[in-house]
């Protein structure tokens, strides 16, 4: 007798009920989550590309950051007018996280930064306090911020240190370190509070090279792993630094979530303005960059690949998962669809409400929501 009938026997005479088979796996696809006004978080299917949940920020939106939590349940929304941070369930639109910044003494705002920890337990932000006096008001050094999650609402500060100035746009890396946007692009360790410069931007002393001019207000690297800040110089022939013979170029400066690997490099002449850019999830040669047009670059040879006009500007870019679509987004409250591949227009997703304004567009794959 086989092993197998011999096992199909003794089951039942055993009493034992055994089932066996192959592990199901719920279903994965992506989702788009974005700000518009006066107070909306929309959670649109983008298999459907339908609005699926309209969750309601209890503040105003602006300035519409929106970062999701690593197991993407919870999207983390900074909005009061730049001072207050809430965490909303998007299964089922609860708050479950809110921290009101500044107090009676302090008025306290936050330029775009926000990141949550790999392991979803605490929310960081750079905060740009000033000191409230009955005859003066006066601007007190900035600090990086680490709040707890499971302090839920109205969560106060769990620990500060000193933080340099004028950091906006963060992201979070693999190993917990967090990449924050500056003067220079800083590696920060939130549980040691050391703050390293992880790529040199301003004063970076290459010969022949103007600094470089940048703008870093959207937090739209989760797809592609990547912390990019896109910015603008100029290469002179020579030590005359002649502009009116200069070469003027888009760089990049990137550093990979997942490895902490840093790079920057020019990628293209300057004949549009750029306001985000972001690479292909599979191909890292291939970016893209919008404002009133949408650009496809060869990072490796410098060439525009493929550029088309657009309705009007958007500000913000990012992609599907499997890097075949283009999602464009903020000023008005339609998210654009376009094919990677040939940047022909697909469709547009229309939003209830408002405008996006500086909204974060924010996509991400995980399990299906439910409909109900």
């Amino acid at each position: 007798m086989s092993v197998s009938n011999w096992f199909k026997q003794l089951v039942p005479s055993l009493g034992i009920l055994c089932v066996i088979s192959n592990p199901v796996h719920a279903a994965v696809q992506d989702y788009l989550v974005t700000a518009n006004r006066p107070n909306n978080l929309q959670v649109v299917d983008l298999k459907t590309e339908k609005v699926v949940r309209t969750c309601k920020v209890p503040d105003h939106i602006s300035p519409g950051v929106v970062v999701m939590s690593p197991d993407k349940s919870t999207a983390f929304v900074l909005a009061g007018r730049w001072e207050n941070i809430y965490g909303i369930n998007i299964d089922n639109c609860k708050v479950t996280f809110s921290a009101k910044q500044s107090t009676s003494k302090e008025r306290v705002k936050t330029i775009t930064s926000l990141a949550v920890s790999p392991d979803n337990k605490q929310v960081y932000t750079i905060q740009t306090p000033t000191f409230l006096g009955k005859n003066e008001y006066k601007v007190l050094p900035p600090r990086f911020a680490v709040f707890n999650v499971a302090d839920g609402l109205n969560a106060k500060v769990a620990k500060t240190f000193p933080a340099p100035r004028q950091i906006s746009t963060m992201a979070t890396g693999a190993d917990g370190t967090v990449y924050a946007a500056g003067a220079h692009i800083y590696a920060i360790d939130p549980v040691k509070g050391s703050v390293d410069i992880k790529i040199k931007m301003r004063d970076w002393g290459r010969k022949n090279m103007a600094n470089p001019d940048a703008l870093a207000v959207w937090p739209i690297g989760d797809i592609s792993k990547e912390f990019l800040i896109m910015y603008t110089t100029a290469k002179f022939k020579d030590g005359s630094q002649d502009p009116a013979t200069a070469e003027w170029l888009w760089g990049y400066s990137r550093v990979d979530l997942t490895t902490g690997e840093a790079e920057q490099r020019e990628f293209a002449p300057i004949e549009v303005i750029m306001f985000t850019g972001i690479t292909h999830p599979k191909d890292k040669n291939i970016l893209y960059g919008i404002l009133s047009q949408l650009t496809k670059h060869d990072v490796k040879t410098g060439k525009v690949v493929k550029r088309v006009d657009l309705d009007h500007s958007f500000y913000c870019i990012n992609m599907s998962s499997s890097g075949d679509k283009i999602y464009i987004g903020g000023t008005l409250n339609t998210i654009e669809v376009y094919d990677s591949d040939n940047l022909e227009k697909l469709s547009q997703i229309q939003l209830t409400g408002g405008d996006q304004g500086a909204a974060t567009v924010q996509v991400f794959a995980r399990e299906a929501l439910s409909t109900s």
